[in-house]
């Protein structure tokens, strides 16, 4: 064989077992026409890369038997064969097909009905450059399709060749129209014919690794010809992969300090940041809180206080029994609205988040309960001033418990006189209300909405009551809250 152009293959001394190149590729079709000359259909089988019976050279190589089987497409009447190396345009290397044969079913059963049958004309004893009537060469360069003497196929010494050693151009060997088989749409043809090939990309210029182990290489790169001779000696390059920065001890090192160091300073500056962001929302948090209980004492306590006003010069000027009557009650009503509103402005006033205003604020509750309805009252806090801040949810639930304690002593207990003792124990606030009321017994009376309600104030703020009742002596009643 002629001295053919050379193409590329590599490998990396160290890593790779073997040479690498980019596999080409050729391929062997079976077309279809209609009766006009038009194509209709075709399947194409691919050769990509080595055939399994390659084994470096052509004469130590065999043949691979292909069959496959294919369906006559609507609109078809002609069949040709067509074996190419007009895969990618840069595709170089050998491909060589032997007996030929396409066949059909025969519908009484048998042996199948030859279509088509390149043996005969490849058959011993005709020159190697005919390959008879029924098959042509053509592509952009047809010389590079020959005829090929090949010993050990059963029923030919000749073999259709391609031997594409030009990376722009490309050959093919074709079954010729004139003596192109008829078929019938829908039927199935078996096609069968030997291979062998062997092809690669003829202007690859790049070889890509992935990551390499740490280590020294050597990347080696050879020119070869179209059947994978050598053509030059092997040109080298030493390549080392040293270890990554990155497993070096020192830079563990370098980079634990680095990476503690920048923690904590990113940590310290978070914390300062969402500490702001805080302060920042109690802020607006506790400026709305004062604006709402501005507005609730200046504008619903005037109102308040105009009505009561108001219902009770009504009353002094009403002309009738009747109408004096609901003149009064609704300056009563005038008057308990604003109590209620007093103590949501209390709850509401940020300026009376702490302790000492929680504390004077229970003995003023406990009092204006206890003077409308005639129960003499002793307070006792042992003065305490602590400004300790305390929660507004706090404020509100303990006041609230207080508040149901003492509604409940003057709706059932029948109490004449009420006690109220306030302690603080750092973080215990104790709150005392005991009564000389008639008791109740508590294994025998079930809870009501009122205790119900106490229970559940304390376990919202983590506090706790007990209730110590005796009958004919009295009830007492005792709140623990922590304070934050």
């Amino acid at each position: 064989m002629n001295k053919t152009e050379g193409r590329i293959r590599y490998k990396m001394e160290g890593f790779d077992t073997d040479w690498n190149q980019q596999d080409g590729e050729m391929s062997f079709s079976v077309e279809f026409y209609n009766r006009i000359g038009d194509q209709v259909g075709e399947k194409t089988y691919k050769a990509r890369g080595k055939s399994s019976g390659w084994n470096g050279t052509l004469e130590q190589s065999t043949f691979t038997r292909r069959r496959e089987v294919v369906v006559v497409p609507p609109g078809a009447e002609y069949l040709n064969v067509d074996i190419s190396s007009a895969g990618p345009p840069s595709s170089v290397g050998i491909y060589v097909v032997d007996e030929v044969l396409v066949a059909r079913p025969r519908p009484e059963g048998g042996l199948p009905q030859t279509v088509l049958d390149s043996r005969p004309f490849a058959a011993p004893g005709k020159n190697v450059d005919y390959a008879g009537p029924g098959w042509k060469t053509e592509g952009t360069r047809p010389s590079m399709a020959t005829l090929i003497n090949f010993h050990g196929s059963e029923f030919s010494s000749k073999a259709f060749c391609i031997i594409d050693d030009d990376k722009t151009a490309h050959a093919e060997w074709r079954s010729t129209a004139e003596n192109a088989p008829k078929v019938t749409p829908g039927e199935t043809l078996t096609v069968e014919w030997n291979e062998i090939y062997e092809n690669a990309v003829g202007d690859q210029t790049f070889a890509s690794y992935g990551r390499l182990p740490i280590g020294h290489y050597r990347f080696v790169v050879q020119e070869v010809d179209v059947l994978d001779r050598p053509l030059t000696i092997t040109k080298s390059i030493d390549v080392l992969v040293p270890l990554p920065f990155w497993k070096n001890p020192w830079t563990w090192v370098s980079g634990i300090f680095l990476i503690g160091g920048l923690s904590v300073v990113g940590s310290r500056w978070a914390m300062r940041a969402n500490f702001r962001r805080q302060l920042d929302r109690t802020r607006l948090v506790e400026q709305e809180r004062l604006r709402i209980a501005r507005d609730l004492h200046d504008e619903l306590g005037a109102r308040l206080a105009h009505i009561s006003l108001i219902s009770a010069y009504a009353e002094s000027k009403a002309s009738s029994d009747e109408a004096s009557s609901s003149f009064h009650e609704i300056s009563g009503i005038s008057r308990e609205l604003g109590s209620a509103l007093s103590e949501v402005v209390w709850m509401v006033n940020p300026e009376n988040d702490h302790l000492e205003s929680l504390v004077s604020f229970l003995f003023r509750l406990i009092h204006g309960l206890c003077e409308p309805a005639r129960i003499r009252c002793r307070l006792d806090a042992l003065g305490i001033i602590d400004e300790r801040p305390v929660p507004s949810a706090l404020r509100h639930e303990t006041s609230l418990a207080v508040k149901e304690a003492v509604n409940n002593i003057l709706k059932h207990s029948g109490a004449t006189e009420v006690e109220a003792s306030i302690r603080f124990h750092a973080p215990l606030l104790k709150i005392s209300i005991s009564d000389n009321g008639k008791g109740f017994d508590q294994g025998k009376t079930r809870s009501g909405n009122g205790l119900t309600n106490m229970r559940q104030r304390m376990a919202t703020i983590h506090g706790t009551i007990a209730i110590e009742s005796v009958e004919g002596r009295g009830t007492t009643i005792l709140f623990q809250v922590p304070i934050p």
